[in-house]
């Protein structure tokens, strides 16, 4: 714009130098052109009045799809002409874009979440581009853009005793429930007494006690973890294979009649979600959340609560937790993980490793076992 100031002004100098030197109507007139003509139609082009910008898109949009968008500009001259910074950005990836105004653009969104999508530095010239105004605009937009299921079939392994009540015992840990036996084995000192097995103890000559079961939710956990530790690297294709496994394999289980909960941290505070007939409402929970640099894993988030244990745990995430001990004892665990070679699959003392990569892993995942 200064530039354009600066060239008009040379012009004026141009041309008052000319009438003065050469006072006749010719020049008088040049004079009087170079100086009304921009100034008539700058007032023209910027004259009062409330111009507002208006963003439009389409309501559906679909990962990897180009989607086209236009801008209309209402209640503005059309002498104004626009310029400005189109913006996109994931809130999901933290993948932003930004481009040049322009009045029809394409958006093509590569990876799913929630997308943000507005404007800044948004004025109107004039015709020659010598004064500007800040036009309004609408408030940045959002349009979201979910995961894609695709079939995959789960079995559960059966490697416990359920409950009367539908819970399930844990078979490597004790607890303090009084309705069921973990094991029976001889007094230890330290033992509490309220657990000697009287009759038993008569019988065999030795004093025996009973130690209690540790009753776990008869549900499977599924956990998505959101927060990359130091180190710790995922692109948009990344996030998208592990949102996709995630809804899939609740998709799945719910298929089957398993009723399970699906667990998140976001903005470092543990959330959890009771999924029994269907799964609608998870893919928006997960497209609320961001995944980024974190101090905590998902597990540590949780653990800060008194939640109740599950039967099967199955983490989704881009390595496997540093924490993850603290899973063992209390059911089974999976951790589906996401590597981008894709080896065979491995066993961490007590927690399988499933890793899948984002260019194959729905052949990869067709068919796992919890």
């Amino acid at each position: 714009m200064w530039r354009n100031r600066i060239a008009w002004l040379l012009v004026l100098l141009a041309a008052l130098l000319a009438y003065l030197f050469d006072n006749n109507a010719g020049t008088l007139a040049v004079l009087l052109c170079a100086a009304l003509i921009p100034s008539v139609l700058a007032f023209l082009a910027l004259m009062p009045g409330k111009p507002m910008v208006v963003l439009e898109l389409p309501e559906v949009w679909k990962r990897g799809e180009a989607v086209q968008c236009a801008l209309r500009l209402k209640g503005a001259s059309p002498l104004a002409e626009m310029r400005g910074k189109f913006f996109c950005l994931n809130r999901l990836t933290q993948e932003e874009v930004s481009s040049p105004l322009r009045t029809v653009f394409t958006v093509t969104a590569l990876h799913c979440g929630t997308l943000e999508v507005g404007f800044e530095e948004l004025y109107l010239y004039d015709p020659f581009g010598l004064l500007r105004r800040k036009a309004a605009c609408e408030v940045p937009r959002t349009v979201q853009i979910f995961p894609r299921m695709f079939p995959m079939e789960s079995a559960l392994a059966e490697d416990g005793a359920w409950s009367i009540e539908g819970d399930r015992y844990s078979t490597v840990k004790p607890g303090s429930d009084p309705s069921e036996t973990f094991q029976i084995r001889e007094y230890i000192p330290g033992d509490s007494i309220r657990q000697i097995h009287w009759k038993l103890s008569e019988k065999t000559d030795h004093t025996m006690v009973r130690e209690l079961g540790l009753p776990v939710a008869g549900k499977v956990l599924l956990l998505l973890e959101t927060a990359l530790l130091p180190g710790c690297r995922v692109d948009g294709a990344g996030i998208d294979a592990m949102l996709d496994v995630f809804v899939s394999l609740s998709h799945a289980l719910t298929e089957d009649g398993v009723p399970h909960c699906a667990g998140w941290q976001k903005d470092g505070v543990y959330e959890e979600m009771e999924i029994e007939a269907d799964t609608s409402g998870l893919p928006e929970r997960l497209l609320a959340l961001s995944i980024g640099p974190g101090e905590s894993t998902v597990i540590g988030c949780r653990a800060g609560q008194a939640l109740r244990p599950f039967a099967h745990t199955v983490i989704v995430s881009p390595y496997i937790p540093p924490d993850i001990d603290t899973l063992r004892g209390s059911g089974r665990v999976t951790v589906l993980l996401l590597d981008e070679t894709e080896g065979a699959p491995l066993w961490d003392g007590g927690a399988a490793i499933l890793p899948f990569s984002p260019g194959a892993f729905r052949e990869t995942l067709a068919r796992i076992e919890l």
